[in-house]
């Protein structure tokens, strides 16, 4: 059988491509689609969230791939309506995934292997709060891959817990050769977090949580990974002035959040964010109210720990 999982809304009533409206089947981003039928060659029927039982129609992967190809500038609905269904664009190549069910430890005999938990965001949203607290809440459980710096070892630092320090030639070899998932200069000296770095704290059988910009995504979403990304998301403005300035807004935040300029700036930056990468979220939680953001962040690692997920099929062996 043949399970997409959508990353874009679709509303069938908004496409005028469709040749009967009134069998369409309208989803979400996250909702998973069980194909039922693929007879006709540009619409599909599938039924949404596995165990419903009313069918609908769906565009098909040609019917897609025939879309993007024909529109030279990006057609209102490929925007705001997403006719582009369970895909992920990687470049101008079509890359569509399907997913099948996987759970955290099923059928390994040794200890289970954890995803890692990504949290991306606007700069100032509180990723870095809601990190800290989860690492907090079980520091042998939750951990954060160690830096590497070209810097030399400050007086009471130790080589591999503080940083890993190395020489600027054996780090700029590194980004060269692909192998940091992001990096950056600070007075002269190279900082990075290097993937190996991930991967060390993913086999000491925790759960890597990280909180890098979104253009690591690319480097991130793969099968030796299979990250669960979470969208940091900031309250719209409406909220932000029933709550007040500065509210409920994360604690790490407030001092960034004492003008209408700069409140809607962090909404602007998450609103341009959704839209770039919105397709390779897995959840989104809304920080209007940090403690409430955390719950919600628990529950998320809860489920990741606990539950079936849907994965993409060429992540699994």
């Amino acid at each position: 059988q043949l399970y997409l999982r959508s990353r874009y809304k679709y509303h069938p009533k908004s496409d005028p491509l469709i040749p009967c409206q009134e069998a369409g089947l309208d989803f979400n981003p996250g909702d998973v689609l069980r194909v039922v039928s693929k007879d006709d060659a540009s619409w599909w029927q599938a039924i949404k969230n596995v165990s419903g039982y009313k069918a609908g129609l769906i565009p098909s992967i040609k019917l897609q791939t025939r879309n993007k190809a024909s529109v030279k500038q990006p057609h209102p609905l490929l925007l705001k309506e997403a006719i582009l269904v369970c895909s992920v664009m990687t470049g101008k190549q079509l890359v569509v995934s399907q997913f099948i069910p996987h759970q955290n430890g099923v059928g390994n005999t040794h200890s289970p292997t954890y995803r890692p938990i990504v949290l991306v965001g606007p700069q100032g949203v509180g990723r870095n709060e809601l990190k800290d607290r989860l690492i907090d809440s079980n520091p042998a459980h939750y951990g954060v891959p160690v830096p590497h710096t070209s810097r030399s070892k400050q007086i009471g630092e130790m080589d591999g817990k503080d940083y890993h320090f190395v020489t600027r030639e054996y780090m700029e070899s590194g980004i060269r050769d692909n192998l940091f998932l992001e990096y950056g200069e600070y007075k002269g000296n190279l900082y990075g977090t290097s993937l190996s770095a991930v991967h060390t704290v993913i086999q000491n059988h925790q759960v890597c949580v990280l909180t890098p910009y979104p253009q690591a995504l690319s480097v991130l979403r793969c099968k030796e990974m299979k990250p669960y990304i979470v969208f940091i998301q900031p309250p719209t403005l409406d909220q932000l002035d029933t709550m007040g300035i500065p509210g409920d807004v994360a604690p790490s935040v407030r001092p960034k959040l004492t003008i209408e300029h700069e409140l809607s700036n962090l909404v602007n930056r998450g609103e341009r964010m959704e839209a770039a990468y919105g397709r390779l979220f897995d959840a989104r939680i809304v920080n209007d109210n940090v403690d409430a953001a955390f719950a919600q962040l628990k529950e998320i690692s809860f489920f990741l720990e606990n539950d079936l997920q849907w994965l993409p099929s060429e992540w699994m062996d």
